[in-house]
């Protein structure tokens, strides 16, 4: 056909095809558009050829242009973004071209958790029960207030404003935030600071309708990132002001509707009505129906915490009265505001309420945002008594798993962890998706997933491994912003990969330089990213790495790191004593290191032959240990062994320092609770580290596992220890070994 000239900006041409017309438009019932890209700055629609330019080159503008056509058929509109061309968006023709047109509303520039809390937000809009109490943009103009055109005068920047009736003024600002929906404008603009003002004067003399109104329209606007704007702060903080006295007298219906109006204009958190509609709530949960309940979850989401006169254990009990009632997203906005809010279900009803929707419901439609709330809240609030159901929960997921989005798969990965319930094909699936996806995500997902793996003590069997593709993620050039960005994320994930057998000398450098060390620290105390550094520095001194060339940690820098980690721990007979006078409680692997200590003192014939002590400083739970001769038999410990600096790290005499007979050293590992995968023998990844170090050092390691070993009857607990002892070659066997400790124990 035939080509037509469509425009021409400086030197490029831009031809449009139409096939064998001649016109670029409406011809008959053919709807022909043309959206064209023609510089960084500038975006071009070719209807009628209208030509915007876009201020910022990262400022998105949504190009709707739709003509009134007899026919019914949609056509898809390109979204333009300065520099891309990013989506279509689908519209009906049939649309007046004065129709209004999709804007983002007034917002300050604060950042807010867009994707989880609009979903949400979304999900609820979605069910009819919502439609009084959530409006879409589309429906603001129902809840506008009528306007007395004979009172409101069309606007002007020269009105005196003044000298208007302030129903007149409110008339005036409705009737200008329509246009809005037609023309941009910028409410921070000085043009309008004059009606801005008055209106905020007259606020107190509205109606409650009025009020909610003029709140309404000013949701019409486009986004500014001047909510401090002189005019535009004193509109809506008078706004804020009058609603919060008001609210008292306001039924739950309009106090919801008004809070979401407050959301739609992005000012939740800077004014105070939300925080006090949230308390003038709090009083009512009994009174409230269950949609109205979630939407004050909702709100807690947004405000990121709960009114201080809000009893939680209620709250649960109502929300568990109410299961059957509603549906999995809104149960998911339920998960997501107590989460948000860091108020942790502490009501076994609620949980066990859960796990029993989750396990009896298809899950395969619930959006990855619900899933990723629902995995979150369970996470934190299920103890390890529901084991059983977190593994369950993780069977009944396993097949909706492709089909999630990669955040949400890091939250199924860490379900289990406080109880170490691990799924090994939902993580191998995982594994393999976070390979196939590495490139795409954030440091902080990388550093999620390889925590873990280093926790569970588990390395899937992706091709390729997931420990090489992530370090050479994280070696990437275009890493670098993220590395300096989030230097702590950056070092847990060196950390985590050294855990696991895959020290990399290249980042363990970049994360020991003395500089960078310095700036993790914490002024006061102890933290995390300092036992990072320090298990890293004390790993390159343990595995004696003699090609190793890169960063090491200043010896003085080493032992102040040290020395604030060593103040954090204590050994068990310490504890016990201070339990003792009531200061504090032993912990249940304080207890059971007591217990082992006393019977194997026992089995060794005196409590002089063995010691617990942090044989490895770097590490927070201490071992036991003991020596025996060339004969076979326990020896007393020599006092050059117990005279170690607490800081060192206590390395075994090969000789006996006053007879200088040979010696053999056994490390005994109490394995607690937490030191294996659930209902398994498998252990922990820092627990295998600690073995693996033990051994370098020349300990011959024996693991004391609980469950094994708790018994209530005394013989049986000293058979047990003897029995593993004996079959890990650390004791000879000796059939009177626990008679004799026996009698030494009890006295009997």
């Amino acid at each position: 056909g035939s080509r037509s000239l469509c425009g021409a900006i400086g030197s490029r041409l831009i031809w449009s095809a139409i096939g064998s017309r001649s016109l670029c438009g409406a011809i008959g019932s053919r709807l022909i558009w043309s959206a064209i890209e023609s510089r960084p700055n500038l975006v071009c629609c070719f209807k009628y050829s209208v030509c915007m330019r876009v201020p910022q080159p990262s400022q998105t503008w949504n190009i709707y242009h739709a003509v009134q056509q007899q026919s019914s058929f949609c056509r898809y509109v390109p979204l333009m973004v300065a520099g891309k061309l990013q989506q279509k968006t689908r519209i009906n023709s049939r649309q007046s071209s004065s129709a209004p047109t999709a804007r983002r509303p007034v917002t300050s520039t604060q950042q807010h958790d867009s994707n989880e809390t609009e979903h949400a937000r979304s999900a609820l809009k979605l069910l009819p029960q919502y439609s009084c109490t959530i409006i879409s943009h589309d429906e603001i103009q129902k809840i506008l207030p009528i306007i007395d055109i004979a009172k409101s005068p069309s606007f002007s920047s020269g009105t005196n404003w003044d000298s208007i009736q302030p129903l007149g003024i409110a008339g005036s600002f409705t009737a200008l935030s329509r246009e809005c929906l037609i023309t941009p404008m910028d409410i921070s603009s000085t043009e309008y600071k004059d009606i801005c003002t008055a209106l905020a004067k007259h606020v107190p003399n509205f109606t409650d309708d009025q009020l909610q109104g003029v709140l309404a329209a000013l949701t019409l606007w486009p986004q500014t990132g001047a909510s401090h704007t002189q005019h535009f702060s004193e509109l809506w903080r008078a706004l804020d002001k009058e609603m919060v006295k008001r609210i008292i007298t306001w039924d739950l219906n309009r106090s919801l509707l008004v809070a979401d109006l407050w959301y739609s204009l992005k000012l939740t958190n800077r004014g105070v009505y939300n925080n006090a509609m949230l308390t003038s709530l709090a009083r009512k949960m009994k009174e409230m129906k269950a949609h109205q309940l979630v939407q004050f979850l909702f709100l807690i989401n947004v405000a990121r915490s709960v009114p201080s006169n809000l009893n939680l254990n209620i709250l649960e009990n109502i929300i568990v009265t109410m299961m059957d009632e509603l549906t999995l997203e809104e149960l998911g906005v339920i998960a997501m505001g107590l989460f948000k809010s860091k108020s942790f279900i502490n009501t076994d009803k609620l949980v066990d309420a859960y796990f029993e929707r989750l396990l009896e419901s298809d899950i395969s439609g619930v959006s990855s945002i619900m899933i990723g709330a629902f995995f979150k809240i369970l996470r934190k609030s299920a103890t390890s008594k529901r084991a059983d159901k977190q593994y369950m929960l993780l069977e009944n997921i396993l097949p909706a798993i492709p089909h999630l989005s990669i955040m949400a798969q890091l939250q199924v990965a860490l379900l289990g962890n406080d109880s170490m319930v691990l799924h090994r094909k939902v993580m191998d699936q995982i594994a393999a998706n976070f390979v196939a996806k590495c490139s795409s995500l954030r440091l902080k997902e990388l550093e999620r997933m390889l925590f873990v793996l280093m926790l569970y003590n588990y390395i899937p069997p992706t091709a390729p491994d997931i420990c090489n593709v992530f370090a050479d993620e994280l070696r990437k050039p275009e890493r670098e912003y993220e590395r300096k960005l989030f230097p702590r994320v950056y070092l847990s994930c060196v950390n985590y990969l050294a855990i696991m057998g895959f020290l990399q000398h290249d980042l363990t450098s970049s994360v020991l330089q003395t500089s960078s060390v310095i700036s993790l620290q914490g002024k006061y105390r102890y933290n995390d990213d300092d036992r990072d550094v320090m298990e890293l520095e004390c790993l390159l001194e343990l595995e004696d790495i003699h090609d190793y060339t890169g960063n090491r940690l200043e010896p003085a820098l080493k032992a102040s790191l040290l020395q604030k980690y060593f103040n954090k721990c204590r050994l068990p007979r310490d504890a016990l004593q201070q339990a003792e006078l009531g200061r504090t409680k032993l912990t249940y692997h304080e207890k059971l290191t007591i217990d082992i200590e006393d019977l194997l003192g026992a089995l060794l014939g005196g409590h002089s032959r063995v010691t617990t002590t942090f044989v490895l400083p770097h590490n927070s739970s201490p071992d036991l240990v003991f020596c025996m001769n060339e004969s076979g038999e326990a020896a007393a410990l020599p006092q050059k062994f117990l005279s170690y600096p607490s800081l060192s790290i206590k390395r075994p005499l090969l000789q006996d320092p006053d007879t200088g007979e040979a010696l053999r050293w056994v490390a005994v590992v109490v394995g607690g609770r937490n030191s294996y995968v659930r209902d398994t023998t498998h252990v922990r990844g820092q627990v295998q580290l600690k073995i693996k170090q033990l051994c370098k050092l020349g300990y011959n390691v024996t693991m004391v596992p609980f469950l094994e070993y708790q018994s209530r009857n005394c013989h049986r607990r000293l058979v047990t220890l003897n029995n593993i002892l004996v079959n890990s070659g650390a004791l000879p066997h000796n059939p009177d070994r626990v008679s004799a400790a026996y009698v030494y124990a009890t006295g009997e």
